[in-house]
């Protein structure tokens, strides 16, 4: 019988089931483009009503005069729809500024710093909108003002940028981050005139950056709602304890904070899950980490290696992967319940010795023996902050990187593991070209594995405390990816695009000449965790693709 042809089928072609958007901001929701339908008159009307009363409200509860620089006024958009930001923002001297832009339920609210001389630049948008029409029978600016559902007199909480933390109470001592609105010096001696005046406290210096000033201040909001403070200012944010004065301690001093920790401790239940880090090993005499890490948990491939953290490196990730980043634990007034255990395998041999790069794959592989023969039924996470230095990856898969997914696959065993891996760091020559060295800087060996979670690292760490480092600059901007990490975007084609998740993995500055720190990190710009306490030191700092698949595995042992 003559073997059937199979039939030729066309594609199918699914339609209909997705809206196409423009590119926005990660930090913005999709809004049609647009405007909502407006009856003309009574909207038109009554913004210009709102605007007007918002700005003769503030200049009148400034004192009036003429020397009242101008008024901050919340620009609510309608829920939905796209608030055209740029047609906010005046490009004249005197023009109105936008200072901060936020999504709030969907919809984008904006605060504007309106001078006494620009006052009329958006009215103007305002009356044409009631009274002219474009060449096609459109009322002018309408993209604008139909998208703008409310003005109003702008509120201290409203230049509040974190999202993720509630604004304080009006009577809660904190310490803020105050950006702002320019970075000029008139401007900064306002605002340090006016928070003494109002029983502020200020820090000693400013971080001056091209549009905008720093200063730290602490107080409470109550003190801050001054109307004279709140026209200086961009937006808040509450500032961060820098790891410097954490690491620049006396050791005496890093004790006492490290027993204070402890005694709020809620350590982990006995059948916890727990992050295996495969690393130099750890030093698990830490106090912080000796009840996390029992000596029945700690192994190495070779005992002629020792247990012991002969680097550094593996005791730092291993107090990431049990506390995330130790300054939110240290300053917590609560308990700090912690809900994963540690596990740890040294798997890479003190120098000068090097392990064969033909053995890479077994090794990790024995790692993974060891703890499971050890505690077979304990729940686990990889966690490998270790990448080859012997070249880059174009996604191709290695020895090692087949090995990796061998093991999370379980394809020997039927056991599957997860396994979270360090993209590797871009080559530090390529730091002064950000963004450019993140997007040409291939991952490092193994961070091609198909089934294992590959970490990159982004940032919000953008002040630089060091007073030394005074008119250094960080690279990325708050919420970008940090100058260290890498990505799979030059692979080659068809292999995976990496990395799967980022975390918080620090910045990078440049010096006012353009040159680097010697070792291309700096204290206020990392994480703080846990000394191996070769010289007594309790704290030291750590950053990049390490520091962020660290905090990756205790988010996925949490999990």
């Amino acid at each position: 019988m003559a073997e059937e042809k199979p039939e030729k089928l066309r594609h199918l072609l699914v339609q209909g089931t997705g809206t196409a958007y423009d590119y926005v901001s990660p930090l913005s929701v999709p809004h049609p483009r647009t405007p909502p339908a407006r009856d003309r008159a009574a909207h038109g009307q009554r913004l210009l009503r709102e605007y007007g009363a918002a700005f003769k409200t503030g200049i009148k509860a400034r004192g009036g005069g003429a020397d009242v620089p101008g008024v901050s006024i919340t620009v609510r958009g309608e829920p939905g729809a796209e608030l055209p930001i740029e047609s906010l923002d005046s490009r004249r001297p005197a023009g109105p500024r936008v200072l901060a832009v936020r999504e709030v339920e969907g919809a984008t609210v904006a605060q504007v710093f309106v001078p006494q001389g620009g006052f009329r630049i958006l009215e103007e948008k305002l009356r044409n909108y009631l009274r002219k029409d474009t060449p096609k029978g459109k009322p002018a600016h309408e993209a604008l003002v139909a998208s703008i559902a409310s003005f109003q007199l702008a509120a201290l909480q409203e230049l509040w940028t974190d999202p993720e933390l509630p604004f304080p109470a009006p009577s809660q001592p904190m310490a803020w981050e105050a950006w702002l609105r320019d970075p000029s010096e008139e401007l900064l001696s306002s605002f340090l005139s006016l928070c003494r005046q109002h029983g502020l406290v200020t820090g000693e210096r400013s971080l001056e950056f091209p549009d905008r000033r720093v200063v730290l201040v602490s107080g409470t909001a109550t003190q801050l709602s001054s109307f004279a403070i709140l026209d200086t200012l961009a937006e808040l944010r509450p500032a961060r304890t820098p790891p410097t004065e954490f690491v620049e301690m006396p050791s005496r001093e890093q004790g006492d904070w490290s027993r204070e920790l402890m005694s709020r401790l809620v350590l982990p239940a006995s059948d916890a899950p727990v992050v295996c880090v495969l690393d130099t090993g750890v030093s698990n005499n830490h106090p912080l980490l000796a009840p996390l890490l029992p000596a029945a948990n700690i192994f190495a491939y070779r005992k002629s290696w020792g247990l012991a953290d002969h680097d550094g490196h593996g005791t730092e990730m291993a107090g990431l992967a049990g506390y995330g980043d130790l300054i939110d634990a240290l300053e917590s007034k609560m308990r700090v319940a912690l809900e994963v255990g540690l596990e740890s395998v040294k798997i890479l041999p003190p120098p000068p010795a090097a392990n064969p790069p033909e053995l890479y794959g077994a090794i990790t592989a024995d790692a993974a023996g060891q703890v499971e023969v050890a505690a077979p039924e304990r729940l686990r996470v990889f966690s490998m902050s270790v990448s080859t230095s012997n070249g880059r990856t174009g996604g191709r898969p290695s020895s090692w990187s087949a090995e990796i997914d061998r093991l999370a696959a379980g394809v020997d065993d039927g056991r599957q593991r997860l396994y979270c891996i360090c993209a590797g760091n871009a080559d530090p020559n390529w730091y002064p070209h950000y963004p450019e060295g993140v997007m040409t800087g291939k991952p490092l060996d193994p961070a091609q594995a198909w089934n294992a979670l590959t970490i990159g690292a982004y940032t919000e760490r953008d002040i630089i405390a060091e007073p030394a480092l005074s008119g250094w600059l960080p690279l990325a901007p708050h919420g970008d990816i940090s100058p260290t990490s890498t990505s799979s975007l030059t692979f080659e084609r068809g292999w995976p695009n990496k990395p799967d998740l980022v975390l918080e993995g620090g910045n990078v500055a440049l010096s006012p000449g353009g040159t680097l720190p010697p070792d291309a990190s700096i204290p206020s710009l990392s994480l703080l965790t846990t000394d191996r306490m070769n010289r007594g030191r309790l704290f030291t700092y750590t950053n990049a693709t390490s520091a962020a698949t660290a905090q990756a595995s205790r988010m996925a042992a949490h999990l």
